[in-house]
């Protein structure tokens, strides 16, 4: 058993597993913001009708609909993730969906994937390799290797801390990462994941991945805000004052977390005609060597 894998942190939007930020209604709420670049960075990713793709860290399976689109019916989805509550969700969305192609879906680790080798074309891993340790994620990209075919692709997403933008006091949400991590190691290790997102290209190299490329995506939102946009981004910038609070943070960053606790009040950020968010994901590619 893993620290990323088993220990809980402060339970903020967390899963079985343990992660932040891994649950279903964080998961759905933020998909449904950032859906036109998510779906646009999978579709650059380059996979091809008829493959079969590993969504690995599928989640609640947000990208199944997408990603059936782009390989048909001809193709094949298999989806792994470590929290069987999100696997069964997904086995009830893919039913409403009426996905075109098998999808084949399971619960389990993706440090021992349990599959053969060669058997997919691509493997898709969104948002999950910042749960893993600098030590766990060359494993897990070896895993990738092991059970994608020689020539197919490997697409790593994550999201870079270091290129978000959020309303008031920058400096307050540094302070309360640092101080979370402090206390928490399992939150130290996903802010470490969020971290090194700029340098996915450089895992995938020493991988032994080819022709390996990366870009960046910045996912903006200016006011006035669409509705979801509007309610996912009041979960974001709420939070509970019982779970800062034992952090020790000036009292000026306290005061200004409290103005953010009602949606509706005029000085929440959300009601500044000039609002304005943006957070920033990394995509990398890279080729299993074909001989």
């Amino acid at each position: 058993m893993t620290t990323t894998e088993t220990t809980q942190h402060d339970g903020r939007f967390a899963s079985s597993a343990g992660h932040a930020l891994s649950g279903s209604d964080w998961l759905d709420g933020h998909f449904v913001m950032c859906q036109p670049e998510y779906e646009a960075m999978l579709e650059s990713a380059g996979f091809q009708p008829g493959w079969n793709v590993l969504d690995a860290g599928c989640g609640p399976g947000s990208y199944f609909p997408k990603l059936a689109e782009i390989i048909g019916a001809s193709g094949s989805i298999y989806g792994i993730d470590l929290a069987p509550e999100s696997i069964d969700i997904a086995r009830l969305r893919v039913a409403d969906w009426q996905i075109p192609c098998p999808v084949d879906l399971r619960a389990g680790s993706l440090l021992k994937l349990p599959y053969a080798g060669n058997q997919f074309d691509a493997v898709w891993f969104s948002s999950t390799a910042q749960y893993f340790t600098d030590d766990e994620l060359p494993r897990v990209l070896g895993e990738f290797r092991r059970v994608v075919k020689p020539g197919g692709l490997i697409a790593v997403k994550d999201y870079d801390c270091r290129l978000e933008r959020r309303p008031g006091n920058q400096a307050i949400r540094w302070r309360i990462l640092d101080a979370m991590a402090q206390r928490d190691t399992t939150f130290s290790v996903q802010v470490r994941g969020w971290m090194r997102a700029g340098l996915l290209k450089r895992w995938l190299e020493r991988a032994g991945l080819e022709d390996v490329w990366q870009r960046s995506v910045p996912i903006e939102r200016w006011a006035p805000l669409a509705p979801a946009d509007r309610d996912f981004l009041t979960m974001v910038l709420a939070r509970n004052i019982d779970d800062v609070a034992g952090l020790g943070l000036p009292e000026a960053d306290l005061a200004y977390l409290r103005t953010q606790q009602d949606a509706t009040s005029p000085e929440h950020a959300l009601n500044d005609p000039e609002f304005h968010y943006c957070e920033t994901h990394v995509l990398a590619v890279g080729r299993v060597p074909a001989g």
